[in-house]
């Protein structure tokens, strides 16, 4: 770096330099303060109006003239006061960067919201398929969450079957689910009304321990609740999973899957305008595909991410990035990014053997 391209006029070994006297601690404040200066173009005169530091004192400092005038002229440190109001100024600033990652909307939440409300209107059936990961339950979770009134979320966990499909659609509506399976769809069917959604996540789950007799009787339990009132149902599973329950458990699904006319499918693989959306609401302008950064195409690695993990890949890696850009108080960058990818994939490699 030249010294005329940083707004302090000082190269990094200037600054390196002018401040190995001072306290370890006081030498990351304002290593962080002169790199943060750097990316905003900010004057020195500037950084201590916002950081509430007294200007001679930072320029006497930065210049190796802040020494005792009497004795042997020993530069002094970064005074205290200094110290303490700085890091106040970077912990604001930190307060104000996204630390965690928050839910968007994007296309597919909006079809996943789009299928529920129809599910709700048409009072029938609706199947919704898609590849694993890419944003089914975050958005059925965000839909039940704007309508918590008349919109319950039952996640299917392996070999319910359906007493325990029926205790779990009671504890969600909020009815007593004690007493025998009969006692207890009674109950429902009193409960649940036309204008109710019920949404079965994981709906492929069920399948897993089960045997074709007690799907078949937790379907039953399903079309027997349909039936009682047509309310909304929603059924959400992974394509492939999907796919394999209707050619397995054909039978058992017949009655539902004719009542179910509406099948969306969110696709195979996350969106590209998903994955743009998610970043760039998070600080990531979207990279252009030959774009380099540290050696590396950051287009190549989202890409490959979303195809091989799906979004939870791409967002894990985007929190991690967060964290650090956090920790460095300044917006999180595609350097944090690459740099989270580096930490994944050195977590994931084995040691080196070092007993050779």
């Amino acid at each position: 770096m030249n010294t005329m391209n940083h707004p302090w006029k000082l190269t990094p070994a200037d600054l390196t330099k002018r401040l190995e006297h001072c306290t370890p601690e006081n030498q990351r404040l304002l290593t962080w303060a002169f790199h943060h200066c750097a990316g905003l173009g900010m004057v020195l005169a500037d950084f201590c109006l916002a950081s509430d530091v007294n200007y001679s004192t930072m320029g006497k400092l930065l210049n190796g003239t802040y020494i005792e005038p009497r004795g042997d002229g020993a530069p002094y440190d970064l005074p205290t006061g200094c110290a303490r109001n700085i890091a106040a100024y970077k912990a604001a600033i930190v307060a104000k960067l996204p630390s965690s990652i928050h839910i968007i909307s994007t296309d597919t939440s909006r079809k996943v919201a789009f299928n529920c409300d129809l599910a709700r209107e048409s009072r029938s059936p609706v199947f919704l398929t898609g590849a694993s990961h890419i944003g089914k339950t975050t958005a059925l979770n965000k839909y039940r969450d704007t309508r918590p009134h008349d919109t319950f979320l039952v996640t299917v966990t392996s070999g319910m079957g359906a007493k325990g499909l029926a205790v779990a659609v009671c504890e969600e509506i909020g009815v007593s689910s004690s007493g025998s399976l009969a006692m207890i769809s009674r109950r429902l069917r009193k409960a649940v009304t036309r204008d109710m959604l019920i949404i079965f996540d994981d709906f492929h789950v069920l399948t897993l321990a089960s045997t074709p007799r007690t799907f078949l009787s937790a379907m039953e339990f399903i079309r027997a609740l349909y039936d009682s009132d047509q309310c909304g149902m929603l059924f959400s599973t992974t394509d492939i999973d999907f796919e394999r329950i209707t050619k397995e458990f054909k039978t058992a699904l017949h009655q539902l899957l004719r009542r179910g006319i509406h099948r969306p499918h969110l696709g195979s693989t996350p969106l590209q305008k998903d994955v743009r959306a998610i970043l760039e609401a998070h600080g990531l302008k979207w990279p252009h595909k030959s774009i380099l950064i540290d050696g590396q195409r950051p287009f190549e690695l989202i890409s490959r991410l979303a195809q091989q993990t799906g979004l939870k890949g791409i967002t894990e890696r985007l929190r991690y990035a967060l964290k650090i850009a956090a920790r460095e108080a300044s917006p999180v960058t595609w350097s944090n990014y690459l740099n989270a990818e580096k930490i994944v994939a050195s977590n994931s490699s084995a040691p080196k053997n070092d007993w050779d």
